[in-house]
Parts: structure tokens; sequence; C-alpha cells
């Protein structure tokens, strides 16, 4: 018996497949489930997990209620995800002391507190830089119309200078008299117009590049921060500051109101000498260029320039009222003169500074100095008594 059982289990090993297993049955028992068994969970790829939703109406689809689920859960995590992205940025401000980094600081502080979209914290931290420095502003402008009053005598000053010995000592204080008793007559100083430049420089430096590197640095809260559900015109997308204005529209109104910031705010400035009209120009070249050389940068610098823009274009018309200019101090500008009248007011202008500076030298009896046609001389005389 045990000879059979080997010799047929040899047998049974041995197959025409060298030794391979045999083949199982091709129909296998099928399982019966029942009420109490639970059904399989397949995992298909790409597949809606399966939502419970308690209290589901009868004959409503569940899949399109999950899939109405999924999305509300999904714009809720996206949310989150931005706020958490704006939390992690702002502990990193400012990361320097440099005008950009301060200014990405207050925009982004002002985004986290106001809660508002990023356009808006963008121009109201541009509107509260200009209202800062408004009182600057009119102070330039006071001084520069003070300054224009000034110039006919400062030119009939330096007319008379350049016929005298400059290399005297003498000469030299003469003329430093002369022009402190000008800026004391007239109230003004070049040095203070050039306190709002100071000021302003590393105000726009700062916003402009700031403003130009931030969609590297938080590009998913940039492409929601401009005004949703606006109309797409030549393929722009103003809600995405992120990106260039692909319609050139941005540019070109920035570019414009520039131009029109130039020509307004030149009208009863200093236009009637050379230099002035020189430096016109200039800047209507730049506006014009700037509609090339700016297209390229992201729609968060436009929302910066441009509300600028519009607000130099407001104070400068604001700035022109006849009542304001007199509460401010603000002279109006003088009439331009040309050909005879042009010299008749030099020489007026010299007469006024001769007799000042004659009667200041009597009055503190100063070295005995008079302004002659030939220059400053020494007159052994005394002085009059009185005025």
């Amino acid at each position: 018996s045990s000879s059979s059982s080997s010799s047929s289990s040899s047998s049974s090993s041995s197959s025409p497949n060298g030794g391979a297993p045999p083949t199982p049955d091709s129909s296998p028992a099928v399982k019966v489930f029942t009420d109490s068994d639970s059904p399989p969970s397949v995992d298909l790829p790409g597949a809606l997990p399966t939502v419970d939703l308690p209290g589901a109406l009868p004959g409503v689809d569940q899949s399109v209620a999950a899939t109405q689920s999924t999305d509300v859960v999904s714009a809720a995590a996206s949310s989150v995800d931005l706020d958490q992205l704006s939390v992690e940025f702002l502990s990193t401000l400012p990361s320097s002391w440099w005008p950009s980094s301060l200014c990405e600081y207050l925009i982004h502080q002002t985004y986290e507190y106001a809660h508002c979209p990023y356009y808006q914290s963008i121009i109201a931290c541009t509107l509260a830089l200009r209202f800062a420095m408004l009182p600057i502003a009119v102070r330039t402008v006071r001084n520069t119309s003070r300054m224009q009053h000034m110039n006919p005598e400062l030119k009939a000053v330096q007319a008379r200078v350049e016929k005298t010995d400059m290399n005297d000592p003498k000469n030299q204080k003469i003329y430093r008299e002369q022009m402190q008793a000008l800026f004391k007559k007239y109230d003004c100083n070049p040095m203070r117009s050039l306190a709002l430049p100071l000021v302003q420089m590393p105000v726009f430096m700062g916003m402009f590049f700031g403003l130009k590197n931030l969609p590297d640095k938080i590009p998913e809260i940039l492409a929601v921060g401009g005004p949703q559900g606006l109309p797409s015109i030549l393929g722009s997308d103003f809600g995405n500051l992120a990106i260039a204005d692909a319609s050139f529209i941005l540019p070109a109104v920035t570019a414009g109101t520039f131009l029109i910031m130039i020509e307004v705010g030149a009208d009863g400035m200093q236009t009637n000498t050379d230099q002035a009209k020189m430096m016109k120009n200039v800047m209507r070249v730049l506006g014009v260029a700037s509609l090339g050389f700016t297209s390229w940068m992201p729609q968060s610098v436009f929302a910066y320039w441009l509300t600028n823009n519009l607000f130099s274009l407001s104070q400068t018309v604001v700035l022109k009222s006849p009542a304001l200019r007199k509460a401010c101090g603000i002279w109006p500008p003088p009439k331009a003169a040309a050909g005879e009248e042009g010299k008749n007011e030099i020489k007026e202008a010299w007469a006024k500074v001769t007799q000042a500076m004659k009667v200041e030298e009597e009055d503190q009896n100063l070295d005995k100095k008079v302004v002659v046609k030939n220059g400053p001389k020494l007159l052994d005389r005394k002085p009059r008594k009185g005025k």
C-alpha cells in the first residue's frame, strides 16, 4: 500500500509542464451575501467617496449632492490655505529697513487688518501716504510761488554781480547780504523746494519695487486680489494682480493721467523760462515712453501708480482755487515780462535792491559801503541821520 501511494504521489507530481502547479478550477464558488453582510469596498481611481447625507429626500441624486458638498469643502480649504499663507508672509515682514520692504509690510498689514481685497489695500495705503505728505506739498507750492515773484530782483542782482570782481571778499559779502535780504523779503528759500522730492522719492520707489516684487512672493493671494466680476476686455483679467494687463488699458490710462498732470501742473508754474520749458518737454517724452516700458509690469503696480497720478491731478486742481491759495499763503503767478517790459522790470527790481541795501547799511553802519555803477567802493563820508 505504501508503494502504491508513493507511486501515485510521484505520478501526480510529474506533469508535462515540468513540475508546475496544477491549473486552479475556473469556476470558483460564488459567495451569497445576506442582509447582515456589508458590500465590499472597491477603491476606484478618481472616484468620490460615499457621503452620507442625513435627511436626504427620496428621489434626489446622491452623487450630485456629494459633488456639491465636496466643492464647498474644497473652497473652504483653499480659503484657509490663503489665510495661512498670508499670516506666514506677514511674519517675515519687514525683512529689512529698505523702503520696499516697509511698503510691503504696510500694505499687507492693512490687508490683514481690514480683511479687504488686495487692490483696496494698495489704494488705501497710497491715499494715506499722499495725505501725510500734503502739508509738505502745500509749503513747496507756497515757496515756489514766492520764488517766482523774487526772480526778477534775483536776476538783477546776478546781472550786477557779473560786472564785479567776485574774487574780492568784500564783493562776496555784499552779494550774500543781498541774497539774504531777498529771501527775507519774500519769505522763501530754494532749499525748501527740495523737501517734497526728498520725501516723495523714497516713498515712490518703495511702493513701486515692493508691488513689483509681490507677485513673486504671494502669487496665490494676488491672483484673486483684484476686482472680481469685471468683464474681460481684449483679453484682460483685472481680477489677477499678479499678471500684466494684456489689453494695455491700465498702462495707457496711467500714462494719460501723467501727461494731463504735467499740463495742468505746469499752468501757473515757472513756464516762462527756457529751463522750465525744457523740463516740461522732457516730462512729456517720459510720459509717452512709459507706455512701452511699463506694459509688462504686474497690475499691482498700476493699482498704486494710477491712484497716485489721480491724487496729484486732484491736488493740482484744488490748489488753483483762489480762496484756498490765499488761505495757504500761495501767491498768484506773476505776469510774464517780455521785451522792454522785462528790461524795465529788471531795472526797477535792481533799484529796489540798491535802495534797500543803502538803507540797511546806513542803519547798521556796516563798513560804510554803497553800490555804485562800477561796483562796491569805500566812501569816506558820515552816515545820514534818519531814513
